[in-house]
């Protein structure tokens, strides 16, 4: 599974990287590498060995995709917070384990952690200067806040099944919920990047930083677009700069260490895909979308 052609065939792609419908698509590369991500992220322990489930449309048009099922031994229940599962390579993740054997397979998966763990307002980031301003704690607060009339009744039905002297109640939950606020969430990020580091998922190349997020444009607004190494390539048709293999893609525009991006006048979604790349090797993607003239 190391070679590029592994790469094109599994993921029903040409040469450029594009979608060939000559091909049926066997795995949607990025519903794994993200699949993955959060199993991986959450120290899922009742996994991957069960507890999943796969899909893809008999017509070969799209990969299959993986879906996240019964996964509440996590987040501290059996996971701590040093919890390591890269290595894994049985059931659902057996697929993980022979991609990552493909330097194209790495680099999604890095483009992936990108996304979601280093890019500001991303599904697992926190910041760095402040720790307990992060997105995964947030988003439990919320949850917790939608589901809270229902842990009487949980608690009623559930609460002793583990302890049946002394059944779990509603404030064990919020007990459990401000540990985690306090000591997992702020620290599980950092800890989860370096373990993708060390097991070579994340590029050594950083990604370029763009002046923005994406949302609403002006029309005629300058993006900025900055390398810590090496120069920038982007495209603004939602292709990537980077061909598989490591070629540049012909539609890549740059080849400086700054660049400044000048979007449409007319009103548009634009997609913008960015690398930084220093002799034939590549970061991760930074990606904007921007609706030129939105709101």
């Amino acid at each position: 599974m190391a070679e590029v052609d592994d790469w094109l065939e599994l993921a029903g792609l040409d040469a450029s990287g594009a979608r060939d419908p000559a091909r049926p698509a066997w795995v949607d590369m990025t519903s794994l590498a993200d699949y993955m991500l959060a199993n991986l992220y959450l120290g899922s322990d009742d996994w991957p060995h069960h507890n999943y489930y796969v899909a893809r449309p008999r017509d070969g048009r799209l990969g299959f995709q993986f879906y996240m099922w019964d996964s509440e031994v996590s987040v501290g229940l059996r996971s701590p917070l040093d919890a390591d599962k890269t290595g894994v390579d049985t059931g659902v993740a057996q697929p993980w384990a022979a991609l990552r054997e493909n330097p194209e397979f790495r680099l999604r998966v890095a483009d992936r952690a990108q996304r979601h763990l280093l890019t500001p307002g991303g599904a697992l980031w926190v910041d760095p200067e402040n720790p307990e301003d992060n997105v995964p704690a947030e988003r439990m607060r919320s949850i917790r806040a939608r589901v809270a009339a229902g842990l009487g009744p949980e608690s009623a039905r559930w609460g002793d099944q583990h302890r049946p002297d002394l059944p779990y109640t509603p404030a064990d939950a919020d007990t459990e919920a401000a540990e985690l606020q306090a000591d997992y969430f702020p620290h599980r990020s950092a800890r989860f990047l370096t373990q993708l580091r060390n097991a070579g998922l994340l590029a050594r190349i950083p990604a370029p930083v763009p002046s923005r997020l994406g949302g609403p444009a002006a029309p005629g607004e300058v993006v900025t677009i900055e390398a810590a190494e090496g120069v920038v390539w982007y495209t603004l048709d939602g292709a990537d700069p980077r061909r598989p293999g490591g070629a540049r893609s012909d539609g890549a525009v740059g080849g400086e260490p700054r660049l400044e991006v000048l979007l449409a006048d007319a009103p548009g979604a634009v997609l913008l895909r960015a690398r930084a790349e220093v002799a034939g090797e590549w970061s991760a993607e930074s990606a904007l979308r921007l609706v030129v003239g939105g709101r």
